[in-house]
């Protein structure tokens, strides 16, 4: 399968989205290449994405001077924070990267002087909220890989034990049993202690013959 011609991968195996710039275009952007990161290494996922950027990045590049790039900006600005925070990661990917290309711009414009602000009186403020719109989806998308993970890691221990591929009693338990069995009392174990502490009442019994003049040795001096 052809690879789409504006696709592109990094060394990590990451995609990105990358469009060789016109002369014009070249000049405001300050780069012959303009390349958005798509945040994945899947290749389908990578194509979706690039079609969810490319509109948006065709309208940039297509703007021939920091007004009209800044009302494109501007535009969609107010659009992405009227549609609230991004619910998964697909449209996350594509808000980080309209947020590299906002700050790309606001960059240029103070290099080259342009007041922006003054054009667009209600971008800076629309841009502080656009980017903390992306920072609490980011966490909270975070938080639900986790959940998912765990859930999933819960879900295929259950089921490999239903299966029997592993035993139902945990290390710490069968730890626990192996000492109870070391402690369990072993056939013949106490017989050296009962040989032994019959040999030592023996000997007193002995003593006390002699201490009596009736043991053997006594009577055989009588002889």
């Amino acid at each position: 399968m052809a690879r789409p011609s504006y696709l592109a991968r990094r060394g990590d195996g990451r995609y990105f989205l990358q469009i060789r710039l016109g002369k014009q275009a070249a000049q405001l952007f300050g780069l012959p290449l303009l390349r958005v990161s798509l945040r994945t290494g899947n290749f389908d996922e990578a194509r979706r994405r690039l079609v969810d950027n490319l509109g948006w990045v065709q309208e940039l590049i297509e703007a021939p001077d920091l007004e009209a790039l800044g009302t494109v900006l501007d535009a969609r600005l107010h659009a992405y924070v009227d549609r609230g925070p991004p619910a998964n990661e697909r449209l996350l990917a594509e808000r980080c990267a309209f947020e590299h290309e906002v700050r790309r711009y606001l960059t240029r414009a103070q290099e080259r002087g342009y007041a922006y602000p003054q054009r667009f009186p209600r971008m800076p403020s629309t841009w502080v909220d656009f980017v903390n719109q992306n920072k609490a989806a980011e966490s909270q998308i975070a938080r639900l890989n986790v959940r998912r993970a765990y859930e999933s890691g819960r879900h295929e221990a259950t089921e490999a034990v239903k299966e029997g591929w592993t035993a139902p009693t945990t290390p710490a338990m069968a730890t626990v049993r192996s000492h109870r069995d070391d402690r369990s009392p072993r056939p013949g174990c106490c017989r050296p202690k009962a040989s032994v502490a019959s040999g030592t009442a023996g000997g007193l019994d002995l003593a006390r013959q002699r201490a009596r003049g009736t043991g053997p040795h006594r009577r055989g001096r009588r002889k």
